[in-house]
């Protein structure tokens, strides 16, 4: 299943809730707003054991500095021909 999130706010009860859904071999995928998702929720990140991808372009244009320590190699930055092959390997998708 693919799992995109496109906002930067979200509830911690609604996040419990679908954290505990996700398995292994899920995908998330941070885009437009969502970008913001890691540097606001980086504990929920730590405790997910799936591909986890950030959209390069959506990084790049809101100015972040994305470092690979800073989440334990667990973000991938992404590009656009990266998203439509994630979009044919994980499905259905869950847009948030």
């Amino acid at each position: 299943m693919l799992y995109t999130f496109s906002q930067a706010n979200y509830s911690e009860k609604e996040l419990i809730h679908l954290f505990k859904e996700i398995k292994s071999d899920d995908y998330i995928l941070f885009w437009q707003d969502g970008v913001l998702f890691p540097i606001k929720y980086q504990s929920f990140l730590l405790s997910l054991n799936c591909n986890i991808g950030i959209f390069k372009n959506d990084v790049d244009a809101r100015n972040l500095r994305y470092s690979k320590d800073l989440y334990s190699n667990k973000l991938k930055l992404v590009a656009l021909d990266d998203i439509v092959d994630i979009t044919i390997n994980y499905f259905p998708q869950i847009c948030l």
